[in-house]
């Protein structure tokens, strides 16, 4: 069996959603990844980001790999592909970062020093699932930086286990 990769996707901007899947499910390069996406649409209720939404979804995750993405945020093509590579040099890894270009061409990269709150954007990092174990976003106590909080405990946690790729394969804001 193909080794699963969840998509957890917050959707705020449901407008962006046919170009989003239609990335995902037909412009990145061959990979060896059985996809599950995993859509948590915004209602009235309060939610900043979606965070807690992500969250539900994350109880229900068992198995595989899980990237929390922004419904904004394009990856490249080739984002799958390398992530597989890298997944395979990597056989302990259990959380592996991409550098991300931020609007007005800016890159925040990957590297350990960046494993901060608001120095580190939550879809840079695709998390295996066990390596998470119950650690979740606390919206209530750290608000808007609460992925940077949580990327922070877990590098704490374990820091062996997080393979920095300084490569730009994410495009922060490009579907505004």
């Amino acid at each position: 069996m193909s080794e699963r990769l969840h998509l957890a996707i917050s959707v705020s901007r449901p407008w962006n959603l046919s170009r989003m899947l239609w990335f995902y499910l037909s412009e990145v390069e061959p990979h060896p990844f059985e996809l599950r996406i995993h859509l948590n649409i915004q209602g009235p209720e309060p939610d900043f980001k979606g965070q807690n939404k992500t969250n539900e979804c994350l109880k229900m995750i068992q198995d595989g790999w899980v990237y929390f993405w922004c419904d904004d945020t394009i990856q490249y093509p080739s984002c799958f592909r390398r992530l597989s590579e890298v997944i395979s040099g990597h056989p302990d890894a259990g959380a592996i970062v991409f550098s991300e270009e931020r609007p007005g061409g800016g890159i925040i990269h990957a590297s350990k020093d960046t494993v901060k709150p608001c120095q580190i954007c939550g879809s840079m990092i695709c998390y295996k699932r066990d390596f998470i174990g119950d650690a979740y976003y606390d919206t209530a106590q750290h608000g808007d930086a609460a992925d940077g909080w949580l990327a922070q405990h877990l590098f704490i946690k374990d820091p062996s286990r997080w393979v920095f790729v300084d490569e730009v394969l994410l495009k922060f804001n490009s579907l505004m």
